[in-house]
């Protein structure tokens, strides 16, 4: 069953080679770790350390400090706000359905016309509602009608 296995993964050798091959990776790769932490000296974030109750070792890693944001990021990010305009994400909707159509993709499931003359707002408040999990509730203006 071995065989059938290891030829179902494409591998030709023996599975002893292919596991040895692989302990030889993982431990190589313990060793680099250990070595760059141990260059990285006592002030390091990570250490790997025995455990006091099984014995065996683990990874410690120390919570990182916060760095403060610079403050061209705190301007850039003023200014990007100060961009953007304030707009209803139903009207926004509407707006993109004016230039592209993309409301009327939606249709009745058996291919049939629809008794409805304002379809676009009535799956733009649909949208809305669905995509602010906030039910069947009213999520347009009374009387802002397109």
């Amino acid at each position: 069953m071995r065989s059938d296995v290891l030829a179902g993964l494409g591998l030709t050798a023996p599975l002893e080679q292919h596991l040895a091959e692989y302990t030889a990776t993982l431990d190589a790769g313990w060793r680099q770790l250990a070595l760059r932490i141990d260059e990285a000296g006592p002030d390091a974030s990570v250490r790997v350390v025995p455990d006091g109750e099984t014995g065996r070792i683990r990874l410690s890693v120390q919570r990182l400090e916060k760095l403060g944001d610079p403050p061209s990021l705190i301007d850039l990010r003023k200014r990007v706000a100060a961009m953007m305009p304030v707009v209803d994400l139903p009207e926004l909707l509407m707006d993109v359905h004016s230039w592209t159509a993309m409301l009327d993709a939606y249709t009745h499931v058996g291919g049939l016309a629809t008794r409805m003359g304002q379809l676009p707002v009535t799956m733009a408040a649909l949208l809305v509602a669905d995509a602010c999990d906030v039910g069947l509730v009213p999520v347009i203006h009374a009387g802002n009608q397109r």
